[in-house]
């Protein structure tokens, strides 16, 4: 994440701490300590609310991970009665904590770990009413807990991309078997290939395709059942099973088909595979290659999303799930200073303090699927370590970001200048706006966007869909929001954070429907009007001009918005008074609903972008 003219999380800690030395002193103390033994045993008592606590929520995955956690805090808990006098195991000090994590052997790794463990400590004190101190003591406790992992979190997210020479960086991505096996399933579809009504290659079709990604399956039999398909699985758990019922249960072919259409390769209807507007691009690079190094990345990127955060429902699920989290976390280790080691042995040495979970995950996905991320070329053993070489950082990077959960609109790369045009569906006056973008940001930034744009408050949900209001095509969801159940019964359904303007929006007369509170039904309509060359110094975005008003939220979509309007410049209206005071107008104040600020909206957008 982008932390420019800031002092960083470390040096904010160290001024707090040092303020803090004057409010609460800790003293060390002789190990006879008489509170040692009271918060050791205080802690003990706890440990199964703390252990139950923790299956409970979204911290711990599983029951190792939470014992692992226990065990952390456990272990902290005695250091902090041994060292310092006055603690107390349910309220704990700033000074606590600094003297704690301060003092970690080894810092860096096992100081994000103990101070991982600790935060969920504090969090269950405070959500169980076990916490026994002042409310501003568990603020401050929580606030430089905060601080702690945000400095050891920087150690991966801050660190420089490493540059690499367009040439070089081309060569390596087009390298990659991924990448090789897409340019043979576009050769394969060729001018057109039959779909299904979801998009989804006909299952006649689906053997031959395999194929290409070195699978031999054959149509399961009509009526086939899911539990049949599964015990005919081979024994690599990303080999597809023997018969399959569509083309999403062929392990690599779903990631390119998905991977081709997310960046604007192949495009379907509800009849048809076709070259989509990119495929021209990736055939003839010299076209521009500055363009075509940004689709290659785009590409890479989509396929190790894709391929480590979409699983079916089947027995296997859970097993598939951890090993996607060992992957994540071996490439996310090999493009730090500590990447894993190959040999068991020095990987124990090497996270000797590592959570039991944690070095299991990274053991599992090193004994069962390293070979393959090695063969596939993103992995590299050179010095007996799992290192992801230089050139496919920038691509890499990207696809870490949002597959664990940051934000993935940090420091896109640019694309074009696209000039939108966004309009309110059924406003009389019309209401739209017309808006200049960097083609490279991401469709959630587009969302911010209209967010901005509108002077909507981002508090219901929302989608993007392929093409105008009354067409059905592929759907792009906050990720967060793409369940097991979406992904599978929806297989045209994608994350937003995962594509770009410029591949939702290809080229000049492209649309697409956004579609914001499903109750209130609030639809846009955005086109593209005009694609040029872009500014470096340009803001990412700038609303150029507009019309109209932006409604109320939870008025009742247009129709309510119309009678909304009618009531509060009505003084005989029925609820006339009630409604100016919901929409918090002062004496005499009108709603003119074709009045738009654009000053206003460019202020939103610059506290966006800066």
């Amino acid at each position: 994440m982008s932390h420019k003219n800031r002092a960083s999380a470390g040096q904010k800690r160290a001024a707090k701490a040092k303020k803090r030395q004057q409010k609460n002193h800790a003293t060390v103390v002789s190990l006879a300590d008489r509170s040692r033994r009271t918060a050791v045993d205080d802690y003990q008592r706890l440990i199964p609310a703390f252990h139950a606590w923790l299956l409970d929520s979204d911290i711990s995955t599983g029951v190792e991970i939470a014992a692992a956690h226990v065990a952390g805090v456990g272990q902290a808990v005695d250091v902090l009665a041994q060292d310092t006098t006055g603690f107390s195991a349910t309220a704990w000090r700033t000074s606590d904590l600094d003297h704690l994590l301060e003092t970690v052997p080894g810092g860096g790794h096992d100081q994000l770990l103990i101070a991982g463990e600790v935060a969920a400590y504090l969090l269950f004190l405070g959500e169980s009413g076990l916490w026994t101190g002042s409310e501003d003591d568990f603020e401050d406790c929580i606030e430089t807990v905060d601080a702690y992992l945000d400095e050891a979190g920087e150690t991966f997210w801050d660190q420089p991309v490493p540059t690499v020479d367009p040439d070089i960086e081309v060569a390596a991505l087009t390298a990659l078997p991924p990448v090789q096996r897409m340019s043979a399933l576009l050769d394969w579809v060729g001018s057109s290939r039959p779909v299904t009504s979801t998009g989804a290659l006909k299952l006649a079709a689906v053997p031959e395709a395999a194929a290409l990604f070195g699978h031999t399956v054959t149509a399961a039999a009509r009526g086939a059942t899911t539990a049949a398909l599964v015990d005919d699985t081979a024994a690599s758990p990303d080999v597809p099973p023997r018969s399959v019922r569509s083309m999403w249960d062929v392990a690599g072919l779903s990631q390119a088909w998905t991977v081709a259409h997310d960046t604007g390769l192949l495009t379907s209807s509800s009849t048809a595979a076709v070259p989509g507007p990119a495929v021209a691009l990736w055939h003839d690079p010299d076209e521009d290659p500055d363009a075509f190094l940004a689709l290659c990345r785009e590409v890479v990127s989509g396929w190790l999303i894709t391929s480590l955060s979409t699983r079916g429902t089947t027995r296997l699920t859970p097993y598939l799930e951890m090993l996607d989290q060992a992957v994540t976390v071996v490439l996310m280790m090999g493009m730090g200073d500590m990447p894993v080691p190959c040999d068991r042995d020095e990987r124990q040495a090497a996270f000797e303090s590592a959570p039991d979970g944690l070095l299991g995950l990274i053991d599992l996905v090193a004994d069962t699927r390293a070979e393959t991320w090695v063969a596939d070329g993103f992995l590299d053993t050179t010095g007996g370590v799992y290192r992801v070489p230089d050139p496919l950082a920038p691509a890499v990077h990207r696809a870490l970001t949002v597959l664990v959960g940051e934000d993935a609109v940090v420091e896109p790369e640019r694309g074009r200048l696209y000039t939108l045009k966004i309009s309110l569906c059924d406003m009389k006056p019309p209401v739209w706006r017309r808006i200049i973008v960097d083609s490279g940001l991401p469709l959630c930034c587009l969302h911010e966007i209209i967010q901005a744009c509108f002077e909507w408050d981002d508090s219901h949900l929302h989608q993007f869909t392929d093409g105008t209001r009354n067409r059905t095509g592929r759907t792009y969801l906050p990720a967060h929001q793409l369940t097991d159940d979406v992904v599978f019964t929806r297989r045209d359904t994608v994350a937003e954070e995962t594509v770009t303007i410029a591949a939702a929006l290809p080229k000049v007369g492209a649309t697409l429907t956004y579609e914001y509170d499903f109750g209130d039904n609030w639809t846009h309509e955005i086109v593209v009007e005009a694609i040029g060359d872009i500014d470096p110094d340009a803001p990412r975005a700038v609303c150029r001009t507009g019309r109209g008003r932006a409604p109320a939220e939870d008025c009742g979509g247009s129709w309510g918005w119309a009678h909304l309007v009618a009531t509060v410049n009505d003084p005989t209206a029925d609820e006339h008074e009630d409604m100016r005071d919901w929409l918090g107008l002062t004496p005499g104040e009108r709603v003119d609903p074709s009045v738009f600020d654009l000053d206003a909206a460019n202020g939103r957008l610059r506290r966006m972008f800066g």
